[in-house]
């Protein structure tokens, strides 16, 4: 079968999949991981996992983190800033060091405990806030605090961005919290510079851009912008995605924060779909059924630790016992940061995805 046969395909699929997915209320990510499953070597077998289509799926990433930043502007996190720290800190700080805890009692490394708490301790952003909107909650108590924390989530997945990588790329036991420390550093040092340089070097040079009045020439600046950033970050040593990431922040201080959303959204849907079809693609059921007993087990701790977690510390922002609820259940799911997160490990092997496989319950 060609390639051009093998992309029709995955077209057909991809329509009929997500359509059905949208009458029955269901966030399309779950269409595309469906498709990728189908397709895959465990369906189908009509297309292979390949650096091609890794190289494609991982500009996904690169859109879903600019997006995200360009929510994070300074006005909006400082009005913010009490229930931001306080609810978002203490939600991604109690989840991360639980997950930490039990990942390493089951014989994981730092590294992978690491990614794996940062993975479930975030929820969907894209999920949660489509769901305000459509539900008119925004602006609502539960609305208002569940946004708090996921806009915590975001900038806590920047830092997992950078801590990861910076602790796998050590081997060395010697000179690994030197090493650790001066990457570490490294990357701060750079998100604090490019911001500065956007902030004050951006404006400008879009000022001139929307003078000539070219929509082509202003969608091209946008993605150059983004490109670009991801490239340097990636090039000292730091992610794609956090390069992108800074490029969202640093035009979200722009006064064409709106113009840009609308021309990237087309964009930003696309290579996602692209990367959680990719992700589908790399499932593997037969090791999925096998340990179907540590699924389940982990969903379920998963949703209800994070439902009493957020559902506790929500009652300290002296909001009503009903409204403490409704933010733990909103939240309670894990995000599509998390499964970048877990699919950049994949591939960096920091986890083996087949370590609990064949382990008992019991350990």
């Amino acid at each position: 079968m060609s390639y051009f046969e093998s992309l029709l395909i995955v077209l057909c699929l991809a329509v009929v999949i997500i359509a059905l997915m949208r009458r029955m209320h269901l966030p399309p990510v779950l269409g595309y991981l469906l498709v990728g499953l189908l397709i895959g070597p465990s369906g189908l077998s009509l297309l292979e996992y390949t650096h091609t289509i890794h190289f494609i799926a991982e500009f996904g990433v690169v859109f879903l983190m600019f997006t995200i930043g360009l929510e994070l502007s300074f006005p909006k996190l400082f009005s913010m800033r009490r229930a931001l720290l306080g609810l978002g800190g203490l939600q991604v700080t109690i989840c991360s060091l639980i997950c930490i805890t039990i990942a390493k009692w089951c014989g994981l490394s730092w590294v992978a405990a690491t990614t794996i708490a940062g993975a479930l301790s975030l929820s969907s952003t894209a999920v949660v806030t489509k769901m305000l909107i459509e539900r008119d909650e925004l602006h609502t108590t539960p609305g208002r605090l569940s946004l708090s924390i996921l806009l915590f989530q975001d900038l806590a997945a920047v830092f997992f961005l950078i801590l990861i990588p910076a602790m796998s790329s050590k081997e060395s036991a010697v000179n690994f919290d030197y090493e650790f420390l001066k990457e570490f550093a490294t990357g701060m040092f750079m998100f604090l510079m490019m911001l500065v340089v956007g902030r004050f070097g951006l404006r400008p040079i879009f000022d001139a851009i929307t003078q000539s009045k070219s929509s082509e020439l202003f969608m091209m600046t946008i993605l150059l912008v983004i490109l670009g950033s991801a490239f340097f970050t990636f090039q000292i040593g730091l992610s794609l995605a956090l390069g992108s990431f800074i490029a969202g922040v640093m035009l979200a201080e722009t006064k064409y924060v709106h113009q840009i959303e609308a021309d990237i959204e087309p964009f930003r849907d696309i290579l996602l779909g692209l990367f959680f079809i990719a992700v589908g693609l790399t499932m593997n059921v037969q090791q999925a059924l096998q340990g179907w007993g540590w699924i389940l087990t982990i969903l379920a701790a998963l949703i209800v630790g994070k439902i009493l977690i957020i559902s506790m510390l929500t009652r300290f922002s002296r909001c009503s016992r009903n409204e403490a609820w409704q933010v733990g259940i909103k939240l309670a799911q894990g995000g599509e940061f998390g499964l970048a997160l877990l699919f950049i490990a994949k591939e960096k092997a920091i986890i083996d995805p087949s370590f609990m496989v064949n382990k008992p319950l019991g350990l």
